[in-house]
């Protein structure tokens, strides 16, 4: 395996995550849409830097679920497809955090700022409350991975 900058690294996450995202969505469309009473995704502004988080669900009367990954590096948000069938029970919010996903990709050129726990709990806080808001929900379940 070669060495590879922070930025090539973002930038293969990306495509992995692309891969595996637009054959899934040009699936749904095929099939006539996907069923779903909430389907978003859209850059938030988060502590000052906009970063890309998607709304999944089937009943907005759902409790919401917010899926924070690992980081910093590697989302979730690409994987949509392996959590369609938890989209009956709740409505899924994916965060592409800081230096990974759709969020590196958006701000590479801008810089990410420092990549701190203390960042990323601040963001996540943020997240939770940018969601609780959108959603017009007053609790979150949340759902950590790898940290």
């Amino acid at each position: 395996m070669r060495d590879c900058s922070r930025r090539d690294f973002g930038r293969m996450m990306v495509a992995a995550g692309l891969a595996g995202v637009l054959p899934a969505a040009a699936g749904a469309q095929a099939a006539g849409g996907s069923g779903l009473a909430i389907d978003e995704g859209l850059f938030a502004q988060i502590n000052g830097m906009e970063q890309w988080i998607t709304i999944r669900g089937r009943n907005p009367r759902n409790p919401a679920m917010l899926l924070l990954h690992g980081g910093p590096g590697i989302p979730m948000s690409f994987m949509a497809p392996a959590f369609a069938a938890w989209e009956a029970h709740f409505t899924l919010v994916q965060w592409d955090q800081p230096a990974g996903g759709a969020t590196f990709q958006k701000n590479e050129t801008r810089g990410h700022g420092p990549l701190t726990v203390e960042r990323y709990v601040n963001d996540a806080i943020a997240v939770a409350e940018w969601v609780r808001a959108r959603l017009g929900v007053g609790k979150l379940v949340l759902l950590g991975s790898s940290w």
